[in-house]
This record gives structure tokens, C-alpha cells and sequence, in this order.
């Protein structure tokens, strides 16, 4: 099961999510044992971009895709924050535009459902 987010800098809702991302990484190895990964696809052009808003040392998996040819051409999303759940077959399972606390029960919970 991946927890996919695609997020920006430049994109204040996605700041004050990332910390909430970073604690569902570390909170997935506690609870699901390696059947979760938590990944976050930023549009920006790499760690010196980010480094100012990310952990010295994130648990949280970054990918970066400043050309947008993942986010934009293959997912479609336009708008940051945006996070899918895709289940262990790929079937994207559930979409949530917007910033949201992923460490909260509720969130482990849902992901639980789809792993």
C-alpha cells in the first residue's frame, strides 16, 4: 500500500501538512510493519528547494518531479495538497484534495482499510 502525496513549496497548506506526513511514515514502520509506504512527490527541483521545511533526516520517502511529467501527465493533479491511497494491487483506492492531519487515527485507520 502507498501513501502517495504531491505537494510544492510554493503551496502554505502543504507546508503545515508535511510534519503530519513525516509522523505517518514514522507511525506505518510502528503499525503496519513495511506494508505502508509513505511517499510525498514534490514539483520543486530538489533538497535545496525543500530543505528549509523538511527534518534534517525525514523518514518520509521524497521524490521530485519538477518538469510536472509524473504529477501533471500521469496523475493528473494540478492542485497541491493532493494524496492518493493505492491499494497492493495499484488501484488507487481513495483521493483527498487538500491538507488533512495523516497522523491522526482517523487517517491510520483509513489506511488500514486498503492495506
Amino acid at each position: 500500500t502507498v501513501v502517495l502525496n504531491f505537494w510544492s513549496i510554493t503551496c502554505r497548506p502543504c507546508i503545515e501538512e508535511m510534519p503530519s506526513l513525516e509522523t505517518l511514515a514514522q507511525l506505518s514502520e510502528e503499525r503496519f510493519g513495511g506494508e505502508v509506504e509513505v511517499v510525498a512527490v514534490s514539483t520543486d527541483g530538489g533538497w535545496d528547494d525543500v530543505s528549509t521545511v523538511l527534518p534534517e533526516r525525514p523518514v518520509l520517502r521524497h521524490l521530485f518531479d519538477p518538469e510536472k511529467e509524473v504529477v501533471e501527465g500521469v496523475f493528473g493533479t494540478q492542485l497541491y495538497p493532493e494524496t492518493w491511497i493505492i491499494d497492493p494491487e495499484g488501484v488507487i483506492r481513495f483521493r483527498y484534495d487538500g491538507a488533512r492531519d495523516w497522523a491522526s487515527a482517523l487517517s491510520l485507520d483509513l489506511i488500514d482499510v486498503f492495506r
